[in-house]
Parts: structure tokens; sequence; C-alpha cells
């Protein structure tokens, strides 16, 4: 059967689905529909080009294909996700453990005691701890005043806001908690240690 540029082959009991389901009555309107389809026009980079004769089930056929594909990488990327939060909090709970023995944040104590050798996990050195430990952590990595928002980089770059929320108000609040005791605010907007041998643990 031919309609238009589409070809059917075979007998109706072999039509797709929507084919079966329509019924004699609509089956001319749905062809019509396709041969409409098939002749209209794109516009691709300013050059028209007609739709070319196509084999209407190996189309489906892909598509059926492509959506078990789609399905099995979407799997894929649950598992992916579940095991890189098993990786971070595995991780988060050993640096707690060091930072506490060691007596030093994650940053510097690597730098401390391997310091020819190149250090692994800095961009999740931030990830899962408290925003006010992790602030003082990030002013005991750097040399002069800090602002909000350079912390807020830093905290981001270190992997602050992995399953966390990373904001500057959220910082605000926690400098503002430590202000007088464990931080001076200087230069009106900045904020930095006011002991720089303070452990911010």
């Amino acid at each position: 059967m031919s309609v238009g540029n589409l070809r059917l082959g075979g007998s109706f009991d072999r039509l797709p689905y929507h084919y079966e389901r329509a019924g004699s009555s609509n089956l001319l309107q749905i062809e019509a529909q396709q041969t409409t389809l098939l002749r209209k026009k794109t516009t691709s980079r300013g050059f028209g080009m007609a739709l070319q004769e196509v084999d209407v089930r190996r189309i489906v056929s892909r598509l059926a294909d492509e959506a078990g594909r789609l399905e099995e990488a979407q799997t894929k990327l649950v598992a992916a996700r579940t095991d890189f939060e098993i990786a971070v909090r595995n991780f988060a709970a050993v640096r707690d453990m060091a930072t506490a023995h060691l007596n030093f944040p994650y940053g510097q104590f690597m730098e401390e005691i391997w310091p020819d050798r190149k250090m692994k996990g800095m961009e999740f050195r931030f990830a899962l701890l408290p925003t006010g430990e992790a602030v003082l952590a990030a002013l005991s990595e750097v040399e002069g005043p800090q602002t909000v928002f350079e912390l807020m980089t830093r905290l981001v770059e270190g992997g602050a806001n992995v399953f966390a929320e990373v904001s500057t108000r959220g910082i605000t609040a926690a400098l503002t908690r430590y202000l007088q005791t464990r931080v001076d605010q200087v230069e009106g907007d900045k904020y930095q240690l006011k002991d720089p041998d303070d452990v911010p643990l």
C-alpha cells in the first residue's frame, strides 16, 4: 500500500498499533496526515530540505531501542549517584577522624605531613562540614582577610555545597557567631581569624 511518499508493505494485521486501533473509518485520515507530514518542508541554515521517503516501522523500532537504552542509562546514573554519596560520606567520616587526631584541618595536615605528595580530595575537604567549621577552616587556609563572597567561593571549591546549601546568609551568620571570640572583622567587610594559630575543629 502506498500513501503519497509513504509505503507500507504487508497486510493490516502487521501495521503499527495506532493503525490497528484506528479502524477503517479513521485509517484514510491517518494516512493523509502521514502524507502531509512527509511533504512538509523544514529549513536548516537557510536551505529548504524536504523529508524523504522513510520506513516508519524502522523508525518506531529504533525509537523503542533508544528508549530501552535511555532506561538503562538512567539506572546506571542512579547507581553512580548512590556510589558517589557513599564515597563522599565515607571520606568525610575519615577526614573528621584524622582532623580530630592530628589537630589540623584537612588541607593543612595534608600539606604538613605529605608536602611533596599530590593532595587528593581537596575539592571535598569541606563536604558535610557544618558551615561554621567550614568557614573557620577556610580562613585558616589563607593569609589575609576574606570577604563573605570570597569565603563562599572557597567553600564551594572545597565541596561545601555537596549535599548541602552554601549561601552568603549562612556564612554571615557563622561569622557573626564567632565575632570577638575567634574571628575579627577588619577593613569594613572582611574577616580573619583572631588567632592565626587557631585550630578550627
